[in-house]
């Protein structure tokens, strides 16, 4: 039988205020005859006296699941709790420690307040368990994730695997077949469940191991979990910077990733830091969504291209060269400026760079340019002149001549060329 660490009263009562005064998340202690013990949870007696909140509790505490693993749980109002129970010594007493409740989105509060309706509650009632949703925090699931990991440590004082969490959804017993058509009726719009931990971490590692990879993605299907339209009606309009909060902290997964496929640290923060920036200019969560996709491919690009100048024996000075020309292509870039960062003069790392490549750095910069400038005239609708700006052309003209010169078409009829597509 596994025993909890020494003192695990103290360390659970410090990480029940620490969680409390970073986001507000409160800590619930039970005996194992369900006797509340202590809550760093200012609602906790307002929740305890709640008839649903008090089954939804016991529900988690006499939950199999709880006796013998942490665990997830979602119910029927969309609030997130987490448990685990910590035994104390040889003769099997226990306390089971409940974390929560949070929620994941913030319009869910919405959601909520109006669930209320079906819990019969008087006027006043329901207003003050109003007021106490209001207040209620709202995390990301990377930061649910944190807690998990961190009350089974504070507990048993051993990490968990990251694939270690186990997820239930709760039901009301209570609630007749007609009021769960309604809930599910209501709910048929959530594209994206919440509570569904094991399918956003497979998600996730798939994308990431593409990176790693160098694969890009066959199937249209995971462009859809980026720009999907249900993505607009599950984020209120003001949970843009939500949004673009979230997929930044996807943007710094994927750049450690790009490092584990190959790409230098440098080019890899280079290539986050260009997305980053286009990804803050978004002024909608559709753009935001097609912003991130974008980035997530230059990612794999850029391991790819990691890969195959590995392949060909091309030294480190002149592939970071290449891995400095491709992270910036989108800025004035002097021979000067890359000698100057490969520690070389201009003349020894314009030969090197020659003989190894078979090209000059100024005509590798153009075909760079030029195949980006094809992903934009396939992925996106912006106009050609844009385009062109973007990939640091000084002239429309200069940029269609060039691209003709290289792909032996105008830009424009690349763009309605099927096979672009291919790209």
């Amino acid at each position: 039988m596994k025993i909890s660490a020494e003192h695990v009263e103290e360390r659970l009562k410090l990480l029940g205020g620490l969680m409390y005064s970073a986001k507000g998340i409160g800590a619930w202690c039970f005996d194992k005859n369900q006797h509340l013990l202590y809550s760093t949870y200012p609602y906790s007696k307002d929740l305890v006296k709640s008839p649903y909140t008090k089954e939804i509790l016991r529900d988690i505490i006499e939950d199999p699941q709880t006796m013998s693993e942490p665990g997830i749980w979602t119910d029927e109002l969309n609030l997130v709790w987490i448990a685990e129970k910590a035994v104390q010594d040889v003769e099997g007493t226990y306390m089971v420690i409940v974390v929560g409740p949070f929620l994941f989105q913030k319009q869910l509060k919405e959601h909520l307040i109006k669930k209320l309706t079906s819990l019969h509650l008087s006027l006043s009632t329901s207003m003050h368990y109003s007021r106490i949703f209001e207040s209620m925090p709202v995390v990301s699931h990377d930061f649910a994730r944190a807690i998990f990991h961190m009350l089974h440590y504070i507990i048993y004082d051993e990490f968990l695997p990251k694939n270690a969490i186990h997820f239930k959804e709760l039901k009301n017993p209570k609630q007749t077949k007609e009021e769960g058509q309604v809930k599910e009726n209501a709910d048929d719009k959530l594209q994206l469940h919440i509570n569904d931990f094991a399918g956003m971490e497979e998600l996730e590692k798939r994308l990431l191991d593409n990176i790693r990879e160098g694969t890009r993605p066959k199937k249209e299907g995971e462009k859809r979990v980026f720009t999907n339209d249900s993505i607009q009606e599950f984020l209120l309009p003001d949970e843009l910077r939500t949004l673009k909060d979230n997929m930044i902290i996807f943007l710094d997964h994927c750049t450690s990733a790009a490092v584990e496929g190959g790409v230098p640290l440098q080019t890899a923060k280079e290539i986050e830091s260009r997305e980053i920036h286009k990804l803050e200019l978004a002024h909608t969560i559709n753009h935001a969504a097609n912003a991130n996709w974008n980035a997530y491919l230059a990612f794999i690009d850029a391991v790819r291209h990691e890969q195959s100048i590995q392949n060909q024996g091309i030294s480190k000075p002149v592939r970071e060269t290449m891995n400095f020309i491709r992270a910036n292509f989108q800025e004035e870039i002097t021979l000067a400026d890359m000698a100057k960062r490969m520690h070389y003069t201009e003349y020894y790392l314009s030969r090197k760079f020659s003989k190894e490549t078979g090209m000059k750095i100024q005509d590798y910069l153009k075909h760079v340019r030029i195949e980006m400038s094809k992903v934009m005239l396939v992925t996106s609708h912006k106009s050609i002149d844009q385009i062109a700006e973007e990939v640091c052309f000084k002239s429309r003209s200069h940029f269609d001549h060039t691209f003709k010169k290289l792909e032996g078409m105008t830009p424009i009829q690349y763009r309605n060329n099927p096979r672009a597509s291919k790209i």
